[in-house]
């Protein structure tokens, strides 16, 4: 800005600046309308984008889960399996499963339970 433009003018004016400053603080308000947006559907936490079902065709066994997790948090896993599917049902858990989750409790309790000889604890 020339020198006889600043002195007509009380305040000086930085139109460019002021222009990044608007757009930064609209690309600021998107950022919080699209955080609340994911908090309210249940990216960030429960909500009804975070359960998920898993099906596989030609087994009758249903797993409904919380899709999106937390370390420390307790977490419920409901597998169904219809009636009819069978007398006994065999269900076994890989190590992978057993490394990231500690299964608290099992509803309603089974007739028996084992571990399969060849699963090595890793404690």
């Amino acid at each position: 800005m020339r020198e006889a433009d600043r002195q007509q003018r009380p305040v000086y004016e930085d139109t460019r600046f002021q222009n990044i400053s608007w757009t930064l603080q609209r690309v600021g308000w998107v950022a919080v309308v699209l955080i609340a947006l994911a908090a309210l559907t249940g990216v960030l936490s429960h909500g009804f984008l975070s359960n998920a079902v898993a099906r596989q065709n030609g087994f009758p066994l249903t797993v409904s889960y919380e899709r999106f997790q937390r370390m420390t948090v307790l977490y419920r896993f409901d597998l169904a399996m219809p009636r009819g599917a069978g007398d006994e049902i065999h269900l076994t858990f890989n190590k992978a499963f057993w490394d990231l989750y500690e299964i608290d409790s099992v509803q309603p309790q089974p007739a028996r339970s084992n571990r399969s000889a060849n699963f090595r604890q890793g404690r």
